[in-house]
This record gives structure tokens, sequence and C-alpha cells, in this order.
């Protein structure tokens, strides 16, 4: 696979759907059909990124899942993350974020992609708890790279 497919894998988790999702996400995206109405867990595994024609397929595909039992979303990359605070469609009220990255940054410009986990860094209600200490290489402290809006699709 290069790194501007996108790959969609099926697997059952303790008897619940699993689409584990890698790749670039674009209008080549074959997202699978979904008619139970049983829960989904989607995971994004290598997500490398994100156009707008792949934001609308990812509506196109994630809307219809309002008539599932709910949907558990994984490992959310920045970039979806992005698109759900700024593109309506890409959010639907079943939807349930377990996990997601945020980005930090230190100050010579090293980032690192750290896991926000529901429970350690975030609660059910959608705040977000203290940021945990983040270092580079050198030990020096790594700043949040996001704006406080960042978090704002957790609310929704």
């Amino acid at each position: 696979m290069s790194s501007l497919e996108c790959k969609i894998v099926e697997q059952q988790v303790s008897g619940v759907r699993c689409f584990i999702i890698s790749g670039y996400v674009s209008e080549h995206a074959q997202f699978p059909k979904v008619e139970k109405n049983d829960p989904l867990i989607i995971k994004f595994h290598n997500v490398t990124g994100l156009n707008s024609v792949g934001t609308r397929t990812w509506v196109q595909w994630f809307q219809p899942l309002q008539s599932v039992a709910s949907v558990t979303l994984e490992e959310v990359p920045s970039i979806f993350i992005k698109a759900f605070n700024r593109v309506v469609g890409t959010t639907i009220p079943n939807m349930k974020v377990k996990s997601f990255f945020v980005p930090f940054l230190s100050p010579e410009g090293e980032r690192k992609d750290i896991l926000f986990v529901e429970g350690r860094d975030f609660n059910s209600e959608g705040r977000v708890l203290t940021p945990p200490k983040i270092q580079d290489n050198a030990g020096k402290t790594l700043e949040l790279d996001v704006l406080d809006d960042y978090f704002q699709f957790l609310k929704k």
C-alpha cells in the first residue's frame, strides 16, 4: 500500500464490528457497507492525510451511521479532529471518541503527537483534564500546539 492509498480492514473486537482505517483518505476511499444496528468501532491507524474530497466521502459514509446503536472512534488523528471542528456532517450524535491525538511542539520545533485517552486525559463530558507533561529528546518540556477550540468536538 502506498502512502496515498486508503486501506480499511474489518475485524471483530470482543464481538463488535471494527473498521481499521489507514493511509490517505481521499475520494478513492472505499468505506464498507454498514446495515446492522449493532455497535461499531472505527480505529484510525497510521492515517497519513485527509483531503477535501476525502472529507466529503467520509461524510457521505458516516452520516447514515446515525442509525446504528453506537459508533466509537479510537486513535483519531489531528487531521480528522480539525475536520470534526470545522466541517458540518463529520460528526454524528451517537459518536463517542475514546482516544485522539494532540500535537505538542518543542521550542526547537520538534513535534510529537500524543494520544489522549478518555478517563486519563479527558472525561466523558468533554472536559480536558490536566494535559500531560511531555518532553523532547533533550528533556525540554513541549507545549500544546493547538488552540482551545481544538477540543470543542468533545462537546458536540
